[in-house]
């Protein structure tokens, strides 16, 4: 089902103008499609998001989200965690 919900994103934001880059210094929407099946992805989540804390200080304008199961399970905790996830 994860997969198909981001392609689904992924199409809605296509039809609205945006293109996809591996670049996240120049991406204006960054969403991690989540699982939080194993431990030691949910870490890598944490982790790769964590990093993105100093790019949302240099670009505020910048949308950060989570979706997924991991972003279900973790929801009041993730915003805690993770003050620059929009």
């Amino acid at each position: 089902m994860n997969v198909r919900d981001g392609q689904e994103v992924t199409g809605l934001l296509l039809e609205r103008g945006y293109r996809l880059t591996p670049d996240e210094e120049s991406a204006d929407v960054i969403l991690y499609n989540t699982c939080s099946v194993r431990e030691q992805a949910e870490n890598r989540v944490w982790s790769n998001m964590g990093r993105l804390k100093g790019l949302k200080a240099r670009r505020p304008e910048v949308v950060i989200g989570m979706m997924g199961c991991m972003a279900k399970a973790h929801r009041a905790d993730a915003f805690r965690r993770m003050p620059h996830l929009d």
